[in-house]
């Protein structure tokens, strides 16, 4: 047992002040001292120092090991400030688990044990029996499964082994919401949704969210990007999306993000360069036919709506074309219109 500061390493991830900094993997020590030093005067807990992580992971030795040496579960656990959750569950995988101890009981937490702080592990056992948010911090290697689904629900402040690894690589700070955070990779976005079904929408939200960006159901000046699958002229906020100049995204710049961030990338798809490949092409889910046009000219049209994202069809079929381009308002194919739409 050793005795560490908690509430010193609450404040040393979300405030990031008092000279502490962080270059890639290496802790400014002076900085965690003078921070350390400023807060003398505040009360001590007595925790668990984090246990030593196996040099080669295997789920059904090391980890058992692991779980009798870091917790004790027929103890009551003290009110302390920060959680990491152990990864038990058979359906985290090996790599995740990795990264989990990589990130708590490698390098990171011995350079934060070596300025006096430090983090408890908890069982998954223990963590199920928590009835209420306690103002304490848990950090979990997934975000899926009953342990983080249990957590969400009760409302505490939940937060992902990724979003712990880009804080100190990048010296700044945890972000405060009112939802889990898993990662970095949305910060800055503020997204709004049109023509999506809600559980379309749900799903999205959850995973902007656990990325750090926001959801407005408004389309107000705030609004960084607009996701729909289509691009409907007739809907407010699509029209109003494009006269305000802001990018028009395919519900698949959230999933690419959301893999990536699962996959441990620290890249931003906020910025221009990544976001712009989900951009969603103008005829997306279209299928357009042609009347009065012919030739090269038809040919090229076909071209471009393929091009963006639609598809040409020859034949104006029933339940299937949604747009029909016509040189004059008359032939077979424009009387059919009146029918079909």
């Amino acid at each position: 047992m050793l005795c560490f500061v908690a509430i010193i390493f609450q404040k040393f991830l979300l405030n990031g002040r008092v000279g502490a900094r962080l270059s890639k993997s290496f802790l400014d020590f002076q900085g965690v001292r003078r921070f350390l030093s400023s807060l003398a005067s505040v009360s001590i807990t007595k925790i668990m120092s984090a246990p030593a992580a196996p040099k080669k992971f295997r789920r059904s030795k090391e980890c058992a090991s692991l779980a009798a040496e870091g917790s004790d579960d027929t103890a009551v656990v003290a009110p302390v400030d920060v959680f990491c959750i152990e990864p038990t569950d058979p359906g985290i995988t090996e790599e995740e688990t990795n990264y989990c101890f990589e990130t708590f009981t490698v390098s990171y937490v011995k350079m934060m044990n070596n300025c006096g702080v430090g983090a408890v592990w908890l069982s998954e056992k223990k963590a199920l029996e928590l009835a209420s948010g306690d103002g304490a911090f848990y950090f979990v290697a997934v975000f899926r499964g009953r342990v983080f689904e249990h957590l969400k629900r009760i409302g505490v402040n939940l937060y992902g082994i990724h979003v712990v690894r880009q804080t100190l690589d990048s010296g700044g700070s945890l972000p405060r919401w009112d939802f889990p955070v898993y990662a970095l990779n949305l910060t800055g976005a503020c997204v709004c949704f049109t023509g999506l079904s809600l559980p379309r929408r749900e799903d999205l939200k959850s995973k902007i969210n656990y990325m750090n960006g926001v959801v407005s159901p408004s389309l107000t000046e705030k609004v960084t990007h607009l996701v729909t699958d289509f691009c409907d002229t007739a809907s407010k906020k699509y029209a109003e999306a494009r006269r305000m100049g802001l990018p028009v995204m395919s519900p698949m710049w959230v999933e690419k993000a959301w893999e990536a961030s699962k996959a441990f990338s620290s890249d931003s798809y906020v910025t221009n360069e990544t976001a712009k490949q989900y951009r969603l092409p103008i005829f997306n889910k279209m299928v357009i036919t042609a009347t009065g046009v012919g030739g090269t000219e038809r040919m090229d049209i076909a071209r471009l709506i393929e091009l963006n994202g639609g598809r040409f069809s020859g034949d104006m079929k029933r339940n299937e074309c949604t747009h029909l381009i016509a040189d004059q308002t008359k032939g077979l194919k424009y009387k059919k219109v009146g029918f079909m739409f």
